[in-house]
């Protein structure tokens, strides 16, 4: 949304090659959900374009998938 006035848009600032890479993919973006433990959505993960993981620990590949082609972080030291 170029017209967006939030903060966030504002601040952004976005990477084109990136911009172009996900262009037209299916994204899993997958995060340190326990609610997944236990439902075997590893290759349902693994199948999408891209899988952008927001903590590059997998505890299960059968649930969790075994891809990582982007990690996503906030730089949070916790």
């Amino acid at each position: 949304m170029d017209d967006n006035s939030s903060l966030f848009i504002k601040n952004a600032n976005t990477n084109p090659d990136l911009k172009e890479y996900l262009k037209d993919k299916r994204v899993a973006f997958v995060g340190p959900a326990p609610y997944l433990s236990g439902l075997g959505k590893g290759e349902l993960i693994d199948s999408f374009d891209v899988v952008v993981r927001v903590q590059p620990e997998i505890w299960d590949a059968s649930d969790f998938g075994s891809r990582t082609d982007i990690i996503q972080s906030c730089l949070n030291s916790s």
